[in-house]
């Protein structure tokens, strides 16, 4: 499988969001229904991760990129081995692309993340199918969105730096709010 560039996977999911758009609180969001089946077992099991495969962290800040979020970390959100992963990084970004079970990239941008974070994380109307979550308390603030089940992104704000998740899935895994938040804490722990 091909990696795509560094930027396209971020404009991708930028585009993801900016079509389904963000509400403004997670109380109003739709990420209050039901989580599918099995949901609850990989929140826990990425919340465990946590604990059992703490990633080191790197001298001044700088985190290896694959160890933002591990393989299995990955493998625990989707159910499936996402293989592993393939630093990315250039002098502004820290990336790792998985291209398993499905398709994951964690980027960290160095250059002004709060800029991007409001651009991404405005509220706009909701559409069907689409479940957004804005205000979510992670770092210094995150929201997500996940279109259809299997397609999704998270950004979080830490100091300067955005934190960027996305997760194309197999059409058969649901992911679930909670368990993408509890990954994107353990990256935003790591930074």
């Amino acid at each position: 499988m091909t990696v795509l560039p560094k930027i396209a996977l971020p404009l991708g999911a930028a585009v993801i969001l900016a079509l389904s758009g963000c509400h403004t609180s997670a109380a109003t969001s739709h990420a209050s229904s039901t989580p599918a089946a099995g949901a609850s077992d990989r929140t826990s099991q990425a919340a465990a991760s946590d604990r059992s495969d703490a990633a080191p962290q790197a001298a001044k800040g700088k985190v290896p990129a694959c160890s933002i979020v591990t393989e299995h970390e990955l493998t625990a959100l989707l159910g499936a081995d996402p293989g592993p992963g393939a630093d990315n990084s250039d002098s502004t970004t820290t990336a790792c692309a998985y291209t398993g079970a499905g398709a994951a990239t964690v980027v960290v941008d160095h250059s002004g993340g709060k800029t991007q974070f409001d651009m991404y994380c405005t509220a706009k109307p909701s559409q069907p199918g689409v479940q957004n979550m804005n205000g979510i308390a992670v770092a210094d603030g995150a929201c997500l969105g996940i279109v259809g089940k299997s397609i999704a992104v998270m950004y979080i704000l830490k100091g300067l730096d955005l934190i960027s998740i996305n997760i194309q899935a197999g059409l058969d895994t649901t992911i679930a709010p909670a368990a993408l938040i509890a990954v994107g804490k353990i990256a935003a722990s790591r930074i």
